[in-house]
């Protein structure tokens, strides 16, 4: 997890040191972001309704939840299916994006790629499309997921602090035990190349909603049975 790169220092500060982690248990993390007609299937609301750089369409990516939302979705769609779905922990989420690489982007260091793998500034402000756009039509990486760099920053299950690599335990990290900010990972489409970067760490308070922030999902697979 995290970057040793010491280019925009203050940037990216809450990104050092790097280090490694261990993930004990296997996961499921949704193929793309939660759309707004998975949504609207679980919590019947429309929270982007009437907000601006919002279009409306099943396949869009969901927008304007927070991570109270969020956490209340998994919770309901949990009660529905009889099956465990959480936000992934920010360890959990770096791991998934990166797909077994160690580059800066999933598909590797250069940004000229970037707009093949992701919604963002370069290919929204200003051609537009100022908003969270259909999941899925941008290249996946090597894991298979969808729009992991980029359409709509993602919630984490973890409390968010900036000092947090420096004592996080290296098994199983789920981050501080409190704190005043949520993790964001992944950036959206308003963002900028080293905003989307795998290592990119961002946060916002948990009731923060607005066109930019989504979430995908995780499913906790079905414990093996025990020998007879």
């Amino acid at each position: 997890m995290g970057t040793n790169s010491w280019g925009w220092a203050e940037y990216l500060k809450n990104e050092r040191p790097r280090h490694k982690v261990t993930i004990p248990e296997p996961f499921y993390l949704g193929v793309h972001e939660v759309t707004q007609a998975q949504w609207q299937q679980v919590m019947t609301t429309t929270p982007w309704k009437d907000m601006l750089h919002v279009i409306e369409g099943p396949d869009i990516a969901a927008s304007c939840i927070s991570w109270n939302d969020a956490t209340d979705f998994c919770e309901r769609l949990t009660a529905f299916e009889g099956r465990r779905y959480r936000l992934p922990t920010e360890a959990e989420w770096e791991w998934a994006c990166r797909a077994g690489t160690d580059t800066a982007y999933s598909f590797g260091d250069g940004r000229e790629k970037l707009s093949e793998y992701s919604w963002n500034a370069q290919n929204i402000e200003g051609h537009g499309k100022s908003h969270a756009q259909r999941v899925g039509q941008k290249i996946a990486n090597a894991f298979g997921l969808y729009d992991a760099h980029g359409n709509v920053a993602e919630w984490c299950s973890d409390w968010y602090d900036a000092s947090w690599y420096r004592v996080s335990p290296r098994h199983n990290p789920t981050g501080p035990p409190t704190g005043a900010f949520r993790v964001q990972r992944g950036g959206s489409w308003n963002a900028v190349p080293i905003g989307l970067r795998s290592s990119h760490r961002d946060s916002r308070p948990q009731s923060h909603a607005t066109p930019t922030t989504g979430f995908r999902v995780v499913l906790e697979p079905l414990p093996t049975p025990e020998p007879p």
